[in-house]
Formats: C-alpha cells, structure tokens, sequence
C-alpha cells in the first residue's frame, strides 16, 4: 500500500535520500520553518539511495542533462528562490 511521508532536508548542493523504490517526490516545501519533501511511497519496497541537488536561480548548471526538475521553492524570507532536481546516472 502507498502512502505519503515526508523528509527533512537542508539547502545544500547535493544530497541523497534513501527512499523505498519507486518513490515519487510530490512535492517540497517549508512547515514550522523547516524543509521538507513529501515523498509517495510504498514503505513495503527495498530501499534505494537517490541523489538530490537543490540550485539557486541564476546559478550556473552543470550536468544539467543528468537532472530531472521537481519543484521550486523560496527560503523563508522570500529573498532567495531554490530548485530541487534529482540527478540521474547517465
């Protein structure tokens, strides 16, 4: 059986989340003023690790064909604009 759950997670470049397999990112968001991706999964299923990048708008973007976009966000202030995509192996 599916269902929702979520992860914390901080802005940084690059990180991985262990998730059960075929998971499905929905969406990420701020709640109680930390960072947060929902995630559909099946918790039945084996792990696997799966690796993040968050960019800031204007940011340069290499490998840019090894990403796939999920979702844009602000930090808390509204000054800044983050993108969270998942890398892929090529």
């Amino acid at each position: 059986m599916k269902t929702i759950h979520k992860h914390l997670i901080s802005v940084q470049d690059n990180f991985p989340l262990d998730l059960p397999k075929d998971s499905r990112i929905l969406t990420v968001q701020k709640q109680n003023h930390v960072l947060l991706v929902w995630v559909l999964c099946d918790v039945s299923k084996e792990k696997e690790t799966r690796y993040f990048r968050i960019i800031g708008t204007g940011w340069d973007i290499e490998d840019a064909d090894g990403l796939e976009y999920i979702d844009t966000f602000q930090q808390a202030d509204g000054n800044l604009v983050w993108h969270l995509f998942e890398e892929y192996a090529k």
